[in-house]
């Protein structure tokens, strides 16, 4: 294993602990008003930064950081069954099962283009 793999091994442990964290700050402000709002400003930023710190296999780190959340969601769906989700806390999960994942990749894709952006910009002679 070379040098380069073992330090992409250890930002993939990084990004699924950030998600780890991510899953129980999910849990923590579910519900307060405006839920869903915070789901898109959390991940869209928290994407944003693990791939610019390491723009080379992004979806890794995206998948790394959503992975653990998408479980907690998951498990909250099953355990409320269908016939509750239509009303209260229960939408609002359903939402999140499409949001964090949707919000993750935009951020995730826009810290990539912006990484390349600024190495092309480095390498030029001044």
């Amino acid at each position: 294993m070379g040098r380069n793999a073992m330090k992409d091994g250890h930002y993939l442990l990084l990004a699924v602990a950030v998600g780890v964290v991510a899953a129980l700050a999910k849990f923590t402000y579910t519900f307060f008003p405006g839920s869903n709002a915070i789901d898109v400003v959390a991940f869209l930023t928290t994407s944003a930064v693990l791939v610019y710190g390491r723009p080379r296999h992004s979806w890794r780190w995206v998948v790394g950081l959503i992975a653990p959340v998408m479980i907690l969601v998951l498990v909250v769906l099953g355990l409320n069954g269908p016939a509750h989700l239509r009303q209260g806390v229960g939408i609002g999960w359903a939402y999140s099962a499409i949001i964090i994942p949707v919000a993750a990749l935009c951020g995730g894709r826009l810290a990539y283009l912006l990484a390349r952006r600024n190495a092309r910009h480095q390498k030029r002679p001044a």
